[in-house]
């Protein structure tokens, strides 16, 4: 498994890492059967075992936390877990939020069974991120963990382009979690521009864009607004077809390609995902002529492209 510095922080991680929250709650489209304890214990412990150091996780994830807590990996030596605080489910007063993530954070640690966190990113949920952090209320709030030893590094999982730059800018922040598939390219170039210029480690997710870039799309709702995403997977899956290979390794070759990531989340509860992925890291870059047509198919707009507006 090939590892890469995630950014200036000391944390190495291997390049495919494990997206935790199928194994907390039934997530993704279609119906989702929620594994049992020994099954995400198993698929825990099987990618340690393949090779894969960074387990990406959040308090919003259900079981998740409190899983990897039980398996024991998050002790194990070389192996960082990042997980969240911040996102409330609702507006927070600014005054309340420092004790609601301070909360977040102690029962984190507990869950994870840690003395203190790798890895801990701010959750956007709110549309004034960007002013949250240029305001200096936010990183005041991450830098205090940090400097508490609560945890090692801090970082931000954001939602749009301006949250991303601001945190980046912040010289704060040193991790900035971002979406980025064959559809939603809206990070490249400014903000994995700006992250290169100022060695902030990039953590990618949405890799099959919550299943729509796998068979998984059959589940997604037939609504005329997403009429432009079914149309820009079909086009992909043409490419694919014509590379005589299926779209999920379309999708995870298309990430691997961007150098900057330091890791890219696989989001799954299947253990044969992971061994798949790991794979096709395997595989050649893809050609010139097929990244460019590729890079065709961006849709900026995030009603289709961020599951969160999508309808249910």
């Amino acid at each position: 498994m090939l590892t890469k510095q995630l950014g200036k922080t000391n944390l190495w991680v291997s390049r495919i890492g494990l997206g935790t929250a199928e194994i907390g709650l039934a997530y993704g489209l279609g119906s989702k059967k929620l594994p049992t304890d020994q099954e995400a214990e198993h698929l825990l412990k099987s990618a340690v075992e393949m090779g894969v150091t960074y387990f990406d996780t959040a308090p919003s994830y259900g079981l998740a936390e409190e899983r990897i807590g039980q398996s024991g990996i998050a002790k194990l030596p070389g192996i960082v877990v990042g997980t969240k605080c911040g996102q409330f489910g609702g507006r927070v007063p600014a005054r309340e939020m420092e004790k609601k993530m301070r909360q977040e954070v102690e029962t984190s640690l507990q869950k994870l069974k840690l003395e203190v966190l790798p890895l801990l990113q701010f959750h956007q949920s709110y549309s004034d991120t960007a002013k949250l952090i240029e305001n200096g209320f936010l990183p005041d709030i991450m830098q205090k963990f940090k400097k508490e030893g609560l945890v090692q590094h801090v970082g931000i999982s954001i939602r749009d382009k301006l949250s991303a730059l601001a945190a980046i800018r912040s010289g704060i922040f040193e991790t900035v979690q971002v979406p980025y598939n064959l559809l939603d390219k809206r990070m490249r170039p400014h903000v994995f521009e700006e992250a290169r210029k100022r060695e902030v480690g990039i953590i990618s997710r949405s890799v099959f864009l919550k299943g729509a870039l796998t068979t998984d799309i059959k589940y997604l709702p037939n609504d005329p607004g997403l009429n432009l995403l079914f149309q820009r997977v079909g086009q992909a899956m043409e490419i694919a077809q014509r590379l005589e290979i299926d779209l999920p390794a379309l999708a995870l070759r298309f990430v691997f390609f961007q150098k900057i990531i330091a890791t890219s989340l696989i989001g799954t509860h299947i253990l044969w995902h992971l061994t798949k992925a790991k794979e096709t890291l395997k595989q050649p870059p893809l050609s010139p002529k097929v990244l460019s047509a590729l890079y065709k198919l961006a849709i900026d707009d995030p009603e289709q492209t961020d599951p969160y507006n999508w309808p249910s």
